[in-house]
């Protein structure tokens, strides 16, 4: 999901989340790209917060993952707001395997503000942010451990508990914000190499949907799984045959692929007939009979795999035969029926007495 361009004219330039008198609110917020969002206040792209109403504390504990934080902007606060009254016990915030780069805060904490909750950061990328003070700024709450993270100028850019051997420094050399694949802009850093150090748990994926690799220290830092070359066709390309009226193609997932296109050559000329991150396309509005020439590729940031051909045929017709309808009569109908007959009887035994 892109969120782009909102304003908001007190906090939360994208999205506001407020937790008041025994709410909560803990979003679960992935795979997204916050840019160009801003606000009069605090939080240019999101802000949580909570307070006391009738002496009942909300509380929330949002997460934030596999998602792009770019050029949002606001007066104070960061691209990240979240704070909590009056006890840092009502909240905390989590951003895992996410990108903040560029975004903008004066005169500080241009990343996030935690003031008074609890705030922790994991295999995240934060790099510049337009402060003259702090990219992370405590604001009294605890500060987990920034190790495996890639923060500028280190612990000199953070307000709270740092341990600078732990922090990576090494510029990660983001690319521009644009289209990298996928249902969502990215920025694919050039430094990637100093970005693969940790190991991923099985079933992540980056913010567009490719599958991170597991095993060994080959994983990355930030929103996105960088691909080492452009990726190679899928191992298998199928249709599934007799579909009334449409064509279904489906796919398995080469190494390094983030998404497919799928085109319809049967004319000559390539017509598109999808684009997506998932493992099938449907062809549909067709005859009965009709087959379709089509080829698939796959893409990443380094480009597209070779065309794979395949091709499909709907079903020969509309469906089973359907048994004639048989025709049925009104309650009334019935009713007035069998009056008439009874009738009809009568009047005949009338008849037959005379």
């Amino acid at each position: 999901m892109s969120f782009i361009g909102n304003y908001a004219g007190s906090r939360g330039g994208a999205l506001a989340v407020a937790a008041n008198g025994g709410g909560i609110g803990s979003p679960e917020i992935t795979h997204s790209l916050f840019t160009a969002n801003q606000t009069g206040g605090a939080g240019s792209a999101l802000a949580f917060r909570a307070d006391q109403d009738m002496g009942v504390s909300g509380q929330f504990h949002p997460r934030i993952a596999h998602s792009t934080f770019d050029g949002n902007t606001a007066p104070g606060g960061g691209a990240v707001f979240a704070e909590a009254i009056p006890s840092q016990a009502n909240g905390s915030v989590e951003v895992a395997y996410s990108t903040l780069v560029g975004n903008t805060s004066n005169p500080a904490f241009g990343s996030i503000f935690h003031g008074t909750v609890t705030a922790t950061f994991s295999h995240s990328i934060l790099w510049g942010d337009g402060v003259t003070d702090r990219l992370i700024w405590a604001g009294g709450g605890p500060l987990g451990p920034l190790a495996g993270n890639v923060v500028q100028g280190g612990c000199t850019m953070v307000s709270g508990a740092c341990d600078a051997a732990t922090i990576e420094t090494a510029d990660p050399q983001p690319g521009p914000l644009q289209d990298n694949r996928g249902p969502t802009w990215t920025r694919v850093p050039t430094g990637a190499s100093a970005l693969r150090k940790f190991t991923c748990g099985p079933g992540l994926t980056d913010q567009r949907g490719a599958a991170r690799p597991t095993g060994g220290d080959a994983c990355d830092t930030g929103a996105v799984q960088t691909m080492d070359a452009a990726p190679a066709v899928p191992p298998r390309v199928s249709t599934t045959g007799n579909e009334v009226g449409q064509i279904t193609v489906g796919w398995d997932a080469p190494p390094g692929a983030v998404d497919y296109e799928v085109v319809d050559v049967t004319g000559g000329a390539p017509v598109p007939v999808c684009r997506t991150a998932g493992r099938e396309c449907v062809l549909p509005g067709l005859g009965a009979g009709e087959t379709r020439h089509l080829e698939v590729r796959v893409f990443n940031e380094h480009g597209a795999s070779a065309p794979v051909a395949v091709s499909g045929t709907s079903a020969s017709a509309s469906g089973p035969a359907q048994p004639a309808a048989v025709p049925t009569l009104s309650p009334w109908a019935l009713a007035l029926l069998v009056l008439g007959v009874f009738a009809l009887q009568r009047f005949s035994n009338k008849r037959k007495q005379l």
